[in-house]
């Protein structure tokens, strides 16, 4: 974990993940990360970023730097989401 990081309430990182497969979830500096969010296994996420409430990252997830991601967006397995990206729920 980074530098000047915000982290609100009930949120979650867990599921290291194993030695054969990378074994680490890696937060960079400057994200403000809101209630109830949640990173799985092996998601390595980048500087100045803003997660809403409720987003998940389910695992091995890349999030570039500067990625706004909307509320209660869910981001499956194996994405990688790229600098300056905003990404949101459409109903």
């Amino acid at each position: 974990m980074g530098d000047n990081n915000v982290i609100r309430e009930f949120c979650t990182f867990n599921h290291r993940g194993t030695i054969q497969d990378k074994a680490l979830t890696e937060i960079g500096d400057n994200n403000w990360i809101m209630v109830y969010v949640y990173l799985a296994h092996y998601c390595k996420v980048g500087n100045d970023s803003i997660f809403a409430n409720g987003v998940a990252l389910v695992g091995h997830v890349t999030i570039r730097n500067n990625v706004v991601m909307g509320g209660f967006v869910l981001v499956y397995q194996f994405i990688s989401i790229g600098d300056y990206a905003i990404y949101g729920f459409i109903k």
